[in-house]
């Protein structure tokens, strides 16, 4: 019996755990639609594409800058930017995209919006250049 209440409340502790660094996620920036970026982004949001280098050559949002989530000197990069000022974040799926939001909010921005994959931007069809 012990060992079944031992079980039920290491469970229990670890999905309350969850639920708190979900919370703290969701409460420091969200993910949005392309057509919400593009309405972000008029109004005077920064635009970073995390991709490589060959990946924002092939096509990128107008304006973006580029700031490779693979370099080495990433953080410093994000660190010369305007902490106070919203910025649009984006990659080809998702996932880089996602964790430079944790890396920036850990540095200290306070408004980001995770856009995600670059191509619902493209399937939306807005603008790109290359």
């Amino acid at each position: 019996m012990r060992a079944k209440i031992a079980v039920f409340v290491s469970i229990f502790c670890s999905v309350i755990i969850m639920n708190i660094s979900n919370n703290v996620y969701a409460g420091t920036s969200r993910v949005i639609s392309p057509m919400e970026a593009k309405s972000i982004i008029a109004k005077g949001a920064g635009i970073i594409d995390v991709r490589t280098p060959e990946e924002f050559a092939s096509g990128h949002i107008p304006g973006a800058v580029n700031i490779n989530f693979h370099a080495e000197d990433f953080q410093a990069q994000l660190m010369k930017l305007d902490k106070r000022k919203a910025y649009v974040v984006y990659c080809r799926s998702g996932n880089r995209s996602g964790k430079a939001v944790v890396i920036m909010k850990g540095l200290g921005f306070s408004t980001l919006y995770d856009m995600q994959a670059f191509s619902g931007w493209v399937d939306n069809g807005f603008a790109s250049e290359k």
